[in-house]
């Protein structure tokens, strides 16, 4: 992801992403949102859901760890706090990413050749 849109989630979710750049022996954040800008709106739309869960629940700690695109969909794994709800917003992120396209963020289909990625047939 760009830093221009990395560094608007890092500005909105300060607490989640403290990681962020970190040393890479200390966290998988040191790299970044390593995964395309189109699934931005998707990622900040996740941590929105999240930090009002947080904040319903007495904000207890909650770090994200790494967001990344594998096999052609987004992972996003955390530390701290975790119940039902949380879960599923990641759930439903991933299952919605498997089917938009990475780099604009249309709606997309598997590639056929090479790695797995989700393409609009435009980016294609």
């Amino acid at each position: 992801m760009n830093d221009k849109l990395e560094a608007k989630i890092t500005e909105a979710f300060p607490s989640m992403f403290k990681n962020m750049y970190g040393s890479p022996q200390e966290t998988c954040m040191a790299f970044g949102i390593e995964c395309g800008d189109g699934w931005f709106d998707l990622i900040y739309k996740l941590c929105e859901a999240i930090q009002q869960e947080l904040q319903n629940n007495g904000n207890p700690p909650f770090t994200v760890d790494q967001v990344k695109e594998k096999f052609g969909s987004l992972r996003f794994y955390y530390s701290g706090y975790n119940n039902e709800a949380i879960s599923s917003f990641i759930k439903i992120a991933e299952d919605i990413s498997a089917v938009t396209c990475e780099q604009c963020g249309k709606p997309g289909k598997p590639t056929t050749k090479g790695w797995i990625k989700i393409r609009c047939s435009e980016c294609q």
